[in-house]
């Protein structure tokens, strides 16, 4: 036995109106990516150059715009699911296809799935800073 969903007018009308909303905001975060790995590419170049001239090696910088570049990797994925999650419900919902609407709900489960790992790997980080933090404390303490 199939469950079945059908959506009326005002549903649809919402529908549209959030793919509208998401293709902004994936817009907007791939903008936001773009720029970020662009940055993470200047920063090189820009290290790499001073330290030509300069004639010494730092390896913090590099590892700053590698830590940028990688921000860029991982902000671009939700982005692009809420982007595919945007363009399936418009094209579902002007050629009257259930398939390319499911597909969509499909992009933003996984969306929302890639929001919460992020969120996840964010607290991870922040608790053994926090951890770290602590430690550097009581080891400045005589």
């Amino acid at each position: 036995m199939e469950n079945k969903i059908e959506l009326n007018f005002n549903a649809l009308l919402l529908l549209k109106s959030a793919a509208k909303w998401a293709t902004f905001l994936a817009v907007i975060g791939l903008l936001i990516s773009v720029s970020l790995l662009v940055a993470a590419v200047f920063m090189a170049a820009v290290i790499s150059t001073e330290l030509v001239n300069e004639g010494g090696i730092s390896h913090q910088n590099g590892i700053l715009s590698a830590v940028l570049a990688i921000i860029a990797i991982f902000y671009f994925l939700p982005v692009y699911f809420l982007f595919r999650f945007a363009i399936h419900v418009k094209s579902g919902i002007k050629y009257n296809n259930n398939e390319m609407i499911t597909n969509a709900f499909g992009f933003l489960k996984s969306h929302f799935k890639t929001i919460g790992i992020l969120t996840i790997m964010a607290l991870l980080l922040n608790i053994l800073g926090f951890i770290f933090f602590l430690y550097g404390q009581k080891s400045l303490e005589f």
